[in-house]
């Protein structure tokens, strides 16, 4: 498994500026993971999803993935967000990322709908 070289924290902190504005760019995601890890990810129910797991430098295991929208969500859970949009979502060890009303983050035990980020793909206009 890859390790990054930063600690947890470290990694944390980097998630945390990110999410100030309330969401993912892809291009942000990509630059999170290392260099040489490896995809993961199965298709399951999403026309596209990555997945990617690695280390920090303290030891901690990273989780982060990626995907377009879930319909069938929305079928079990009305009102998801990644029913209607694409959505990232990281774990550290066994915990989620969690971004909160006030664009502060924090470490929840339990997957939930704000623990799955808006990943903002409108392409800038010229």
């Amino acid at each position: 498994m890859e390790t990054i070289d930063i600690s947890t924290q470290e990694f944390l902190d980097q998630i945390a500026v990110i999410l100030k504005k309330g969401y993912f760019k892809i291009s942000e995601l990509k630059k999170l993971v290392p260099e040489k890890a490896r995809d993961v990810a199965s298709k399951g129910n999403f026309e596209e999803i990555h997945k990617f797991r690695f280390k920090t430098l303290d030891g901690k295991r990273i989780e982060i993935k990626w995907h377009s929208e879930d319909y069938n969500a929305g079928v079990k859970y009305p009102g998801c967000i990644s029913s209607k949009n694409w959505t990232a979502q990281i774990k550290v060890e066994k915990k989620f990322v969690k971004l909160n009303n006030d664009k502060t983050i924090t470490l929840v035990c339990h997957s939930q709908n704000k623990t799955h980020i808006r990943i903002n793909k409108r392409k800038k206009k010229k």
